[in-house]
């Protein structure tokens, strides 16, 4: 008899017990958990992005730095901010072979060399530049800011092209450090008209042109970059490259406001009676560094939406990264100038010669 009572209980304690399971109210309380944890994690993980995004678009400008000091090193001087007019070459066909583009370069007619390369006979007819295949299919990655909301490619004529983040400053107004006079004459109107172009600037375009057909630039004809001996007041106080990467406005619409136009990284020729390079950017005053307003916008007339107007000279630098831009300085560093800074010495720091002391927070 004990033995059949001790029997039956061990049978109870060892019958097994119902599996315990999450009860819904305690599934939903993990769930709103790990919500809060991705909520939380998720600003950081943004931040990180954009910060590996601003060093890359960082990189491009100092690798676009390295590139102009290395055409430097060649031919002494910095490239000229375009070559001719009638939309021939930009700053940034000179460079090509420094940002391991020879082959892109070759199929260009400056092959032969472009120190000696005219209007006239040399001439490019419209659109030229961006009409071989090379210079039409290129793509890189370091003409692009990866934060930028733009498209990267721009079209017209039903010829689409790759449309550059960045653009050379042509200079200033002299008005920002001087008085202008009949005979010492501002070398960078802010109301430029017909054939003028900034000539104070480290990636200033050719020079004055005398005639349409005729000889254009410093020396007789010839192109003329900028020597660093030219630079008066410092490499490290002078703007050479900056970054036009966010949206601009024309006063009522969103417009991509980029120097490149719907014309692309190739074109950098004076363009008819508009008083301006393409992909180079004179700094005016009443355009401050991380301005949005655009007057008479560059366009690619892409974006829906978006007006298609005259050229302007004064594209302003801005950033989609912050308020104000990042620039490549002559002597090949990589600084940003903030959107706070001192339109005098903004304007200052865009000119080689001013003879200024120009101080900037770091």
């Amino acid at each position: 008899m004990w033995a059949y009572l001790i029997n039956r209980s061990h049978k109870r304690t060892a019958a097994p017990r119902a599996a315990a399971g999450f009860t819904l109210v305690e599934l939903l309380v993990v769930i709103a958990i790990i919500g809060t944890l991705v909520g939380l994690l998720l600003p950081a993980v943004q931040a990180a992005r954009e910060a590996a995004r601003r060093s890359s678009c960082s990189n491009n400008l100092k690798q676009l730095g390295l590139a102009c000091h290395t055409f430097l090193e060649q031919k002494r001087t910095f490239p000229p901010g375009a070559v001719g007019f009638n939309h021939d070459y930009s700053w940034i066909v000179m460079i090509l072979p420094g940002i391991e583009e020879q082959r892109v370069y070759d199929s260009t007619i400056l092959n032969g060399g472009w120190e000696t390369y005219r209007t006239g006979s040399a001439q490019n007819t419209y659109g030229k530049p961006a009409a071989g295949t090379a210079m039409s299919n290129m793509r890189t990655s370091m003409l692009a800011c990866p934060s930028s909301p733009m498209s990267q490619t721009v079209s017209r004529s039903s010829v689409t092209r790759q449309c550059s983040s960045y653009a050379a400053v042509a200079g200033a107004s002299d008005t920002a450090f001087r008085t202008v006079s009949s005979g010492n004459p501002d070398r960078c109107k802010e109301s430029p008209s017909s054939y003028d172009n900034c000539a104070n600037g480290v990636m200033h375009p050719p020079g004055p042109i005398t005639s349409l057909n005729g000889k254009w630039g410093y020396n007789d004809g010839k192109l003329t970059g900028c020597s660093p001996a030219k630079i008066t007041d410092g490499l490290s106080k002078t703007l050479m490259i900056g970054e036009q990467s966010a949206w601009g406005f024309d006063g009522t619409n969103q417009n991509e406001c980029r120097a490149g136009s719907f014309l692309g990284w190739p074109t950098g020729g004076y363009s008819y009676a508009q008083s301006n390079f393409v992909n180079t950017a004179r700094i005016q005053s009443d355009r401050h560094v991380g301005s949005t307003t655009c007057a008479n916008p560059f366009t690619s007339g892409m974006p829906a939406g978006v007006i298609v107007t005259s050229f302007d000279p004064a594209t302003p630098f801005r950033s989609a990264h912050a308020i104000g831009a990042q620039f490549v300085y002559a002597d090949g560093a990589v600084r940003w100038v903030d959107g706070s800074i001192d339109n005098t010495l903004y304007r200052l720091l865009a000119i080689r010669d001013s003879g200024q002391t120009k101080v900037v927070d770091q």
